[in-house]
């Protein structure tokens, strides 16, 4: 008996040390809960913090964008691996936070050692979102020619910007800001350090021709060496002025180049540039006129040309009336004299205008934009295109006068100008045009009298 209960309480103890044992497992199984909530909340936590600081990271550079309503961008294109003779595009980009922006006047830029051609005078519209923001101005270009090869730097230039803030009372501000400097190096081609006015560029052609014909010229005579010379993505004036050789009793009188460029919506297309010389033999015998050779760089195909216009070789005759050199050096100084020394004034007049070319044709350049870009001549364009009856074009031809006639203080309103300027007739046609350009209407308004109606408000502005 006494066994048995022995036995009863052993298995009692056993029992009570499991249950004992069960809730001890649960309290670790509670804690170890406990401590991966915490570990996790933790982790959010230090997750918000970080993404914290990386806003207040970001924060300047936003407020930085909200301090500068007005960019002035100035690049060019390409930036690398450029040659002698290249095209170059210089641009300048100006833009207004909520609003436009141009300049008031083009910058000056100077550029030793290169030839700096304008394109467009008018510039490109621009329309673009930075950091957030919207922007909106005028692009212009410059082409750029380099002449030699080395590092070039374009300085800051001053620039004027007038800045016009949409939905603002106030009128227009100018601010007075610079360009950043630029800086770009130019290689020289393999092959061409000894070339002066290689041209680099993907292609390029060279002729020539000889009026008139050689077989028959006597002394006295003229003959005319025409050579032209046609590359893309060139301007006519990049290329350097031909030189040629002096050959003894052989007078060279040069012709004024001809210089021309192919020019399709702000892209130079084409250069090309014409030389004439007229060869003059002083007496009979034999004369060897050499040849000209220019040099190119493919820049497609990374090697040097070399374009050879061959020579021609001369047999001249006695003049008439006379015998060997004794009278055809008399015929010259007789009846050619005269001839001669307008030849010899046509060479100095020539070099007189090469002299002062360089400097006046940046001027001339600059005074011919600004007539084109002129309230006048957008206005005449204006007319010219109604003339022709076509909506859209009138429309479009109206919009862009209005917009050269209120010189960015505002955006072209037609309805608006029409009514502070125009009289009641011309309201009427002005309204009848809107209507028919809304409808489509090509028999619902009179080119005459919206010229009429315009014009009249046009005088009433200025």
């Amino acid at each position: 008996m006494n066994q048995i209960l022995i036995m009863t309480l052993a298995k009692a103890q056993r029992r009570k040390g499991f249950f004992l044992a069960g809730f001890a497992s649960l309290r670790e199984i509670k804690r170890s809960s406990c401590l991966v909530s915490l570990r996790v909340g933790l982790a959010r936590r230090v997750s918000q913090l970080i993404w914290c600081l990386v806003c207040i990271i970001l924060l300047p550079p936003l407020q930085a964008h909200a301090e500068n309503p007005v960019i002035v961008r100035t690049a060019i294109t390409p930036d690398s691996n450029i040659w002698v003779g290249q095209q170059v595009v210089l641009q300048l980009d100006i833009l207004a936070l909520d609003g436009w922006a141009d300049s008031r006047r083009l910058p000056e830029f100077d550029v030793p050692g290169a030839y700096l051609l304008r394109v467009e005078s008018q510039g490109t519209r621009l329309s673009e979102t930075i950091s957030g923001g919207s922007y909106s101005g005028q692009r212009h270009e410059w082409l750029l020619f380099p002449q030699r090869g080395g590092e070039f730097n374009i300085p800051p230039t001053e620039i004027e910007v007038v800045v016009k803030t949409f939905g603002a009372e106030t009128g227009n501000q100018l601010v007075s800001l610079k360009t950043a400097a630029l800086e770009f190096a130019v290689d020289v081609p393999p092959g061409a350090e000894q070339i002066q006015g290689v041209i680099s560029t993907t292609e390029l052609t060279a002729i020539q021709s000889w009026e008139p014909d050689h077989s028959t010229l006597r002394a006295g005579d003229g003959i005319k060496r025409t050579i032209s010379f046609k590359a893309a993505n060139v301007s006519g004036m990049a290329f350097t002025p031909l030189k040629p050789e002096t050959v003894a009793n052989l007078a060279v009188y040069p012709r004024e180049p001809d210089v021309a460029d192919e020019i399709n919506r702000g892209t130079l297309e084409y250069g090309k540039r014409v030389e004439t010389f007229t060869y003059v033999p002083a007496k009979a015998g034999e004369y060897e006129l050499p040849d000209i050779t220019i040099s190119w760089w493919n820049i497609k195909h990374q090697k040097l040309h070399t374009e050879r216009l061959e020579g021609i070789k001369l047999v001249v005759s006695t003049a008439p009336g006379g015998s060997g050199a004794g009278a055809a050096v008399s015929v010259d100084t007789g009846k050619n004299l005269k001839w001669i020394y307008l030849l010899l004034l046509a060479v100095a007049l020539t070099a007189l205008f090469f002299l002062l070319r360089q400097r006046y044709y940046s001027v001339w350049k600059r005074q011919q934009a600004a007539r084109e870009n002129s309230e006048p001549a957008w206005f005449k364009r204006f007319c010219k295109t109604a003339g022709k009856g076509k909506l859209d074009e009138t429309m479009a031809a109206l919009m862009q006068w209005l917009d050269r006639l209120q010189l960015m203080q505002s955006p072209a309103r037609l309805r608006q100008f029409i009514e502070e300027f125009g009289d009641d007739p011309g309201r009427r046609q002005t309204q009848k045009f809107i209507t028919a350009f809304s409808e489509n209407n090509d028999d619902g308004w009179n080119a005459g009298e919206l010229i009429t109606a315009i014009e009249a408000a046009r005088s009433n502005y200025l």
